[in-house]
């Protein structure tokens, strides 16, 4: 049911664009989709089977892409084999929920750290934390940079002692806990 659903949507979003098809490897998709962002084309990216990505874009610039004749059966054809659990991802204009819907309520700021970022994405991922770093589009103005982390929810330790190695705090509680000794 999800997936004739997402067919639909998709056949509808797109119906008026030009449109190409590839496939790509996971390694590949990450330069891929960062070009189709600069250059601000319309994506929408499917696993496949075999870990492989099919690739939906408005933009003809890369090796063996074909055009696309008959939208909603290729559409239909690749969601059929898309692994369970497989993450559907889309451009904003493609996107299954509208943009103006999503508010900046989407993130939740944890706190700071007291060491540099690098180290805090290095450690997220030697632990199995690190989803993925935020698409800059996707942030508030006055953010530069975001990253998704995930909290264990059947290891709660695990995320403390991350948490205090990196040393997590909100910095106006500690200055208030300053004022207080001084």
């Amino acid at each position: 049911m999800q997936r004739e659903a997402m067919v639909r949507h998709y056949s509808v979003a797109i119906s008026d664009a030009l449109v190409f098809r590839r496939v790509v490897s996971p390694t590949a998709w990450r330069s891929v989709g960062a070009k189709l962002r600069r250059a601000e084309h319309q994506y929408l990216r499917i696993p496949a089977p075999d870990g492989q990505v099919v690739v939906y874009t408005t933009a003809w610039t890369w090796g063996d892409t074909i055009e696309v004749a008959d939208l909603p059966a290729a559409l239909a054809a690749d969601f059929a084999v898309t692994p369970a659990g497989g993450r559907v991802t889309s451009s904003k204009a493609w996107a299954r929920s509208p943009v103006a819907t999503r508010g900046d309520g989407r993130w939740t700021l944890l706190g700071l750290s007291k060491v540099p970022l690098v180290a805090v994405v290095q450690h997220a991922k030697d632990l199995g934390l690190y989803v993925g770093e935020v698409d800059q589009r996707a942030l508030a103005a006055d953010w530069a940079e975001a990253h998704l982390l995930r909290r264990p929810p059947d290891d709660p330790l695990a995320w403390r002692r991350f948490t205090r190695w990196i040393g997590l705090h909100w910095p106006e509680r500690h200055r208030r806990r300053e004022a207080r000794a001084a």
